[in-house]
């Protein structure tokens, strides 16, 4: 896992300091002295001991361990890696629907619940073509895996009123019985009725249809 520039170049730093003192102890035998900057100097800490990290993602630096984002997924105390709670309650807000968002390392779901980042119970929500609560298949587009199916395969169908023809980004045809009847599942027609009429597909796109 990479560590932002920002992060890496302040440890880097100070990675060269104790080098440089050491080098100066074992050259002298004595203690390096100190030197004019020294109230600019970061302070040690002890070895294999995490008291602050730098966000990985707005690489704001020595944050106080305590107060990193604790994540049901990934970031152990230990880990190299570390989040602030703000970038990833931004995360969560800029998500679907405002509550559902993606873990930066791993993809997995995240949720906020009493303060505290947690593994969300369900992961439905609105999809933005069939506008049912279902789950998210696609999450940039906020679409149901029926309408990312139906993306795909935008048949034409014919409206059981009308009887015109409309493009329908939604899988239609897996809700007839038979290639000939009109589907039990409604869909807005746009062509006349401007209601929710049954649709079938038309026989050169059922000729199309994925097996």
């Amino acid at each position: 896992q990479r560590t932002p520039s920002g992060c890496r170049g302040k440890r880097v730093e100070r990675m060269d300091e104790h080098a440089a003192k050491k080098k100066v102890e074992l050259d002298t035998g004595a203690p390096a002295a100190a030197t004019s900057d020294a109230k600019q100097a970061p302070k040690e800490e002890p070895e294999g001991e995490n008291t602050s990290f730098c966000c990985a993602i707005c690489s704001t630096e020595d944050i106080p361990i305590e107060t990193r984002a604790v994540l049901p997924c990934c970031g152990t105390i230990g880990s190299s890696l570390q989040y602030c709670r703000r970038c990833i309650e931004v995360i969560i807000e800029r998500g679907i629907e405002g509550r559902l968002g993606k873990c930066p390392t791993c993809n997995s779901w995240l949720s906020e619940k009493n303060d505290q980042f947690v593994t969300p119970e369900s992961r439905a929500a609105r999809c933005t073509m069939c506008t049912q609560e279902k789950v998210i298949a696609d999450v940039g587009r906020v679409r149901c895996e029926a309408c990312v199916i139906g993306g795909g395969y935008p048949f034409q169908y014919e409206c059981n009123r009308c009887h015109l023809v409309q493009r329908i980004p939604h899988p239609m045809w897996q809700y007839q019985n038979t290639p000939t009847e009109f589907g039990g599942v409604t869909w807005a027609c746009h062509r006349r009725c401007g209601d929710y009429t049954n649709w079938r597909i038309i026989p050169d796109d059922a000729q199309r249809v994925p097996a």
